[in-house]
């Protein structure tokens, strides 16, 4: 369940680990006395693909009949991922004195989950028949969604982020192709409401003055409702898809009012994002 998560993190951290020593790191952003803010807005259009989670594809389901065992179908499923649409909007706002976390984000999105599951055996109905399904989903999803960041600057002009955050999603249209017999299979289709916790990792990359470019990726890593065993999950059919988002944010900040520039910075360290301290963890001594 928290396997690909965890690789996420761990790519993080080898890139935080490894990224260049040395010099001394420039603000991306002088936020106090400058023409920016320490919030604005952002859009990010992006793909999803629904990958299957790993499960015994060959099942036999049987039945006792008074002293008969009968068997109800035998048979292989094969799960399949599909790329769907993507599309988020929403508000950031960084901190001037973060510890753990750098920045916040919230908006709202909406979200494209596509699959498929075949199965090919044989089922008894009147006798045992031998049958080929071929069954697909395709979901539409309106949701919010909220995150806390972590970042790491590599370069003056390049960062590493790691968040987590919770997604609450409602699916506002469905089309399920199931053909008929399914009376025997076991079967369990997602709900239309969903909330999970998730992660997420991205590179940003300053693109000009005032503008953030942050590909990402993100996958759940616990559903909260329906809690579900905690798996993350989400069930169609009789297989499990991992959701897994592919996005590119552009982030721009909001300029300072004309008289928010005047004035000068009593405090130059609490202005920059982030630069020189973020690397070091404090000022670096003179000699």
């Amino acid at each position: 369940m928290l396997r690909l998560s965890t690789i996420l993190l761990f790519l993080f951290a080898f890139a935080m680990a490894s990224a260049q020593s040395g010099r001394q790191l420039r603000p991306l952003y002088r936020l106090d006395g400058g023409k920016f803010q320490n919030k604005g807005w952002f859009i990010g259009p992006g793909a999803t693909y629904t990958l299957p989670a790993k499960h015994d594809n060959q099942t036999t389901r049987t039945v006792v009949e008074g002293n008969t065992l009968d068997t109800l179908f035998t048979g292989a499923f094969d799960a399949g991922g599909q790329i769907g649409a993507y599309l988020e909007v929403g508000r950031f706002h960084f901190f001037k004195n973060p510890i753990l976390v750098h920045y916040i984000d919230y908006g709202i999105h909406y979200k494209m989950l596509r699959g498929k599951e075949d199965f090919t055996g044989t089922m008894l109905l009147d006798t045992d028949t031998a049958l080929t399904l071929n069954s697909t989903f395709n979901r539409h999803h309106a949701g919010a969604f909220f995150n806390a960041y972590y970042v790491h600057q590599l370069t003056d002009h390049t960062f590493l982020q790691a968040g987590i955050g919770l997604n609450l999603d409602y699916a506002v249209s469905e089309k399920i192709n199931a053909p008929e017999p399914r009376t025997q299979l076991i079967e369990k289709n997602a709900d239309t409401f969903t909330g999970q916790l998730h992660a997420k990792i991205g590179f940003g990359y300053k693109a000009e003055s005032g503008v953030f470019l942050v590909p990402s990726i993100e996958t759940p890593i616990l559903t909260v409702y329906p809690l579900d065993d905690g798996k993350s999950t989400l069930p169609m059919f009789s297989s499990r898809y991992r959701p897994i988002i592919f996005s590119l944010r552009i982030m721009w900040f909001s300029k300072t009012k004309a008289a928010d520039c005047v004035g000068s910075n009593d405090n130059p360290s609490q202005g920059d994002l982030w630069g020189r301290d973020m690397r070091k963890g404090g000022k670096k001594k003179r000699r």
